[in-house]
């Protein structure tokens, strides 16, 4: 198993509505898509910062 050890922080989906100023609804639409790249903890939801600014990107270079 490789399991790497960081202090990546961690965002629930309050905390990605306010880092995108996006309502609550569409914050949980975004974690409900197949392409984000969100982990399960127990039934909560979650995703690392470094993976929300990847997707984020990633979508800009696609959307131009």
């Amino acid at each position: 198993m490789n399991l790497k050890v960081c202090d990546e922080e961690i965002l629930t989906v309050k905390d990605v509505s306010v880092f995108l100023k996006i309502c609550r609804v569409n914050a949980y639409a975004l974690f409900n898509r197949n392409d984000f790249p969100c982990i399960y903890i127990g039934k909560s939801k979650r995703v690392k910062m470094c993976d929300l600014l990847d997707y984020i990107e990633n979508n800009l270079k696609n959307n131009n």
